[in-house]
């Protein structure tokens, strides 16, 4: 592979209180415009026989070099966090409301 991967992505990490410091049961969507099609990651921790998936919800953005909007809601609370405006190609790690 000589040219390498131009397409953008964001990994999105959840930091909460005990005993669920890792978000799990929280959604995260994000849109990459205005007014382009919502992507969704609900954040959980059974994902198939003998494993799980990472407790982190990783987009892949494509062109975009920047989300439009990032929305987390919060469980059980139902709280939600709203980023506008943010740069791709990073982990980003977003504290739960107080």
């Amino acid at each position: 592979n000589q040219g390498g991967n131009q397409s953008h992505w964001i990994r999105v990490r959840l930091k909460s209180p005990p005993p669920n410091t890792h978000g799990v049961g929280a959604i995260v969507r994000l849109k990459v415009t205005a007014d382009s099609p919502t992507q969704r990651r609900d954040l959980l921790t059974s994902g198939g026989y003998m494993g799980h998936p990472p407790l982190e919800a990783h987009f892949g953005l494509g062109k975009h070099a920047l989300i439009y909007e990032l929305t987390v809601t919060w469980y059980p609370s139902g709280q939600t966090s709203k980023l506008q405006d943010v740069e791709a190609n990073q982990i980003l790690t977003i504290d739960a409301p107080k």
